[in-house]
């Protein structure tokens, strides 16, 4: 019974490096002005959905604090201790 002319794991490991070698070298990278640009842009982005999203939690917040749907302190009372959920287990 002939096995499959399978490459070993060797063989295979310098290939696989070798193929991202030659990606590596096909990429086209930015020149600095052109990427921190981009890390600009980016970190403006970030900061504006940020800025966003903290305003709308914040509406919310209010909106159903004042309709009564939800106080700080009812959170606290809503959720009861784990040793009040749970039945004492005791050994015999």
């Amino acid at each position: 019974m002939v096995k499959n002319a399978k490459p070993g794991l060797g063989a295979r490991f310098k290939r696989f490096f070798t193929n991202i070698r030659a990606e590596i070298k096909r990429v086209v990278w930015p020149d600095r002005e052109k990427l921190i640009h981009s890390t600009a842009t980016v970190l403006m982005i970030i900061i504006a959905v940020s800025i966003i999203l903290w305003a709308f939690d914040s509406i919310i917040n209010v909106i159903l604090t004042n309709i009564g749907f939800y106080t700080p302190a009812a959170v606290n009372e809503a959720a009861p201790a784990v040793t009040e959920i749970l039945p004492t287990v005791t050994g015999g």
